[in-house]
């Protein structure tokens, strides 16, 4: 056999290799999935803290469920526009000043007239919105926190990275990640995946936290923003970077 016949036998053998251990896969490894594996992760030690959790279990609501608790609308709390309240993460944990807190759902009746962004923090909803906005206890009462505007009041400055996250999770919804792992059948968009971190920036920090695409049908994406938060309170969100999906939701519809 001459060196031009071995050069193409080899070719040909390592094709076969490739489709043999690829060939089931093809589609997928052509539109970004890592069949190998492949995907780095840079971790980041987790954010731990801890919220207080009193003013939630102590709402003159319905019983827990999920951790949520319905009100009714003639409740203090459902006078405030609460259909219902929500346990607070212990995301929430670095808020300072440390005051009881918690969500307050305002749900969407039809018929009426939808919310301008300026009236709540961020929709968890999808045809129907879910209006998220906080509530806290202060001077004997409570006090409702409608929009970032009414969070800048209560917790700027932001001093510290542990502020910076909490207020950044409660201003818009986002979450922390510090368990991203590479999934085999996982159809990804980037090359690499960095967990959730802090870092200071000129005159405040940049929080760096996740977004799941619930609603509507597949793909239901995984996505980073960075959110940058003032010393005064002031939020900014970065555009939100397509980071993975998992193709058995492709056929999922959530409305």
């Amino acid at each position: 056999m001459d060196q031009k016949e071995s050069r193409r036998s080899w070719w040909l053998l390592a094709g076969a290799v490739f489709l043999l251990v690829c060939g089931c896969n093809l589609p997928a490894f052509w539109t970004g999935m890592n069949p190998f594996g492949g995907i780095t992760v840079a971790e980041h030690p987790e954010i731990r803290l801890a919220s207080d959790k009193s003013l939630f279990e102590q709402a003159d609501c319905g019983e827990v469920s999920y951790g949520r608790r319905q009100c009714e609308p003639e409740s203090v709390l459902g006078k405030l526009g609460c259909s219902a309240v929500i346990e607070p993460p212990d995301a929430l944990g670095g808020l300072d000043p440390d005051l009881p807190v918690m969500a307050c759902r305002a749900a969407f009746t039809p018929g009426e007239e939808r919310l301008e962004p300026h009236e709540y923090l961020y929709n968890e909803g999808c045809l129907m919105p879910g209006y998220i906005r906080l509530v806290v206890w202060q001077e004997g009462s409570y006090h409702l926190l409608k929009n970032s505007e009414d969070l800048k009041s209560v917790y700027a400055p932001i001093e510290t990275p542990e502020e910076a996250f909490s207020y950044a999770i409660a201003a818009t919804g986002l979450e922390a990640r510090f368990d991203l792992e590479p999934e085999r059948n996982f159809r990804y968009h980037v090359s690499s995946l960095e967990e959730t971190y802090v870092e200071e920036i000129e005159d405040g920090y940049r929080v760096h936290l996740f977004h799941y695409r619930l609603c509507g049908c597949g793909p239901h994406t995984t996505s980073a923003a960075a959110v940058d938060v003032g010393r005064d309170g002031s939020i900014q969100v970065g555009d939100f970077i397509p980071l993975f999906e998992d193709p058995e939701q492709d056929g999922l519809c959530v409305d």
